[in-house]
């Protein structure tokens, strides 16, 4: 047989004050519980009360611990997740930067260097050797000042340009239209 505090009944007067503390016990007998009638106690000084008290007591501070506890655990958790959230969110960003990186087509290179024009001719299997060039740039340039200026850019210049009217000649004259010309621009910048 076992006796234990259950209830705890407190009389409070016009002042707030406690008048009257009663208790209820739980007495276990072969296994089954049995409830007392409250019973009055001397006050808060009571042996009863106070052992009541230190029992509620520690049983709330227990639950308060245990419930500030599963606070700073479910902080952390949300923590953690926001965190991943975050990491989430710029790994988005940037697989949405790289699709439209790689959806957005390259820029149309305007100059390439004389290497790589040379080198893509090859490639293309025409050949240009300067004299059939500067006899093109007699034919298509009437001015002999821009006849000069001309061979001038093809034969001293380290780079060509797309725009360059003599290109767009030259490549007219092989039978490109401006979409080859371009793709051949394209071609010869990648040519290191």
């Amino acid at each position: 047989m076992s006796t234990r505090p259950y209830e705890l009944f407190a009389r409070f007067n016009s002042q707030g004050q406690v008048s009257g503390v009663s208790i209820r016990t739980i007495t276990t007998v072969n296994g089954r519980d049995y409830e007392s009638d409250p019973e009055p106690l001397a006050g808060t000084n009571d042996p009863a009360f106070i052992a009541f008290a230190q029992q509620f007591a520690a049983s709330a501070v227990a639950q308060r611990d245990s419930l500030s506890t599963q606070l700073q655990q479910r902080d952390s958790q949300l923590n953690a997740a926001q965190q991943t959230i975050a990491n989430l969110q710029d790994q988005l960003e940037a697989a949405q930067a790289r699709i439209v990186e790689l959806e957005t087509p390259p820029p149309q290179p305007q100059s390439i260097t004389r290497y790589q024009c040379t080198q893509w001719l090859r490639s293309a299997g025409i050949l240009l050797p300067d004299q059939q060039v500067t006899d093109l740039i007699q034919t298509l340039v009437n001015d002999p000042q821009l006849q000069l200026a001309a061979m001038d850019r093809w034969t001293l210049g380290t780079s060509v340009l797309r725009n360059d009217p003599l290109i767009v000649m030259l490549g007219s004259q092989l039978g490109m239209t401006a979409e080859q010309l371009d793709a051949a621009f394209t071609q010869a910048a990648t040519i290191s």
